[in-house]
């Protein structure tokens, strides 16, 4: 349970930024997606 209580921090910090950038610009949105899903890739090969 404690090595996915950190994942699923992850996930839920990164929903929240990623909601305030589209919020602010779609293009910084964009961008934060695509950090996003290359930092959760990273976080799933690491394992």
């Amino acid at each position: 349970m404690k090595k996915y209580l950190n994942d699923i921090l992850f996930v839920a910090g990164a929903a929240c930024w990623i909601t305030a950038a589209y919020r602010y610009s779609l293009n910084i949105g964009l961008i934060t997606t695509g950090v996003f899903f290359m930092l959760s890739a990273v976080v799933v090969t690491r394992r």
